[in-house]
C-alpha cells in the first residue's frame, strides 16, 4: 500500500474528491497522512465528513489550491508548520490550518496528555528528582537542540540530507546528543567527506544557540523518540520495547481526548473555516 500511495499526485486526490462528491454532500478533511487521521478521526462525525490522506504537506496545499480555483469551498486541510512559524513563511488561508507548534505531534504533546502519560509510566521518585513534568520536558527540548538545528539547517539551506528516519537512540543518551556521532549517522554517500561534515557541524553550532521557541524548533517524532529513551533509565524503568517511538506515539494518541484537542487551539481554527465556508466538520465531544 505504501509503495502505491507515495506516487499519488494532487490531481489523483482531486479526482478522488470529485468522484466522492457524487454521493457525499458534506465536507472533505485533508491531512498529510494516516497518522494524522488516526489522531483526529475520533473527533469527527464520519457520516458527514470524508477524511482524505494526501501523502504529504505539499499535496494538501496543492489540492486546496486546485479546489479554490475550481470554486469549491468544501475542503479543509491540516498541515504541519515545520519551521514556517520560525521563518514567518505561513501561507495563511482560512481553509489551510497549520499546526500551532512545529507539527501536530508537538501540538498534542503540549497539552496535558503528556503529563498524564508520565504520571502513568514514569518513576514517581525520578520524576520528582527531575523537578516534575514541565522541567523534564524542557530539559528534553534543550537536549534535542543539536538535532533540531541540523534539521533546520538542512531545510533552510537545502543541504539535501535524508533525515526522515533518524534513529536517535544511536546518539542521544537521554540527556544530551553526541553531535559528532549524529553527523556520522547522517553522512551517507557524498556527505561522507570531511568537508561536508565540517560544514554541517558549523551549521549546527550556529543554529543550536539561537533563541528559538523550542516547541516550534523541535520535530515531534524526535521529541517522542527522545521521551521514550528518557523513560528507560533517567525518568523511568521501561524496557526498550515499551519505549520505542511507535509505542509511545500510540499511547499518547490513544490518551488524547476532546479536552486536549480543544486545549490545543485547533477547534477554534476549524470554527473560523466553518463560518466562512458554510460547511460543518461536526466535532464530536
Amino acid at each position: 500500500m505504501n509503495s502505491i500511495t507515495k506516487y499519488i499526485t494532487p490531481k489523483d486526490i482531486c479526482a478522488q474528491i470529485r468522484m466522492e462528491r457524487q454521493s457525499h454532500k458534506g465536507a472533505f478533511f485533508l491531512m498529510e497522512g494516516g497518522t494524522d487521521i488516526k489522531r483526529y478521526r475520533k473527533f469527527i462525525d464520519r457520516s458527514k465528513v470524508e477524511l482524505i490522506p494526501c501523502n504529504g504537506k505539499d499535496n494538501v496545499i496543492s489540492v486546496l489550491s486546485i479546489m479554490r480555483e475550481s470554486g469549491f469551498e468544501d475542503c479543509l486541510g491540516f498541515v504541519d508548520a515545520d519551521f514556517n512559524h520560525i521563518d514567518e513563511m505561513l501561507d495563511e488561508c482560512v481553509d489551510l490550518i497549520y499546526s500551532i507548534n512545529h507539527d501536530f505531534d508537538m501540538d498534542v504533546c503540549r497539552t496535558s496528555v503528556i503529563d498524564r502519560y508520565l504520571e502513568e509510566v514514569a518513576s514517581e521518585k525520578k520524576l520528582v528528582i527531575e523537578g516534575g513534568c514541565v522541567a523534564l520536558l524542557s530539559s528534553l527540548l534543550e537536549g534535542l537542540k543539536p538535532l533540531s538545528a541540523m534539521r533546520y539547517a538542512n531545510e533552510k539551506h537545502k543541504l539535501g540530507y535524508c533525515l526522515k528516519n533518524i534513529e536517535i537512540y544511536k546518539f542521544f543518551d537521554g540527556s544530551s546528543i553526541d553531535v559528532s556521532l549524529m553527523i556520522e549517522c547522517v553522512s551517507q554517500g557524498k556527505f561522507r567527506t570531511k568537508e561536508y561534515k565540517q560544514k554541517l557541524s558549523a551549521y549546527i553550532d550556529k543554529y543550536k544557540i539561537m533563541d528559538f521557541d523550542l516547541w516550534q524548533f523541535t520535530n515531534g517524532h524526535d521529541f517522542i523518540a527522545g521521551l521514550g529513551i528518557i523513560l528507560q533509565e533517567r525518568a523511568g524503568e521501561r524496557t526498550v520495547s515499551q519505549t520505542k517511538k511507535a509505542e509511545v506515539e500510540r499511547h499518547v494518541r490513544l490518551s488524547f481526548d476532546y479536552k486536549d484537542f480543544h486545549a490545543s487551539g485547533l477547534p477554534q481554527k476549524i470554527l473560523r473555516w466553518e463560518e466562512t465556508s458554510g460547511y460543518k466538520l461536526t466535532l464530536v465531544s
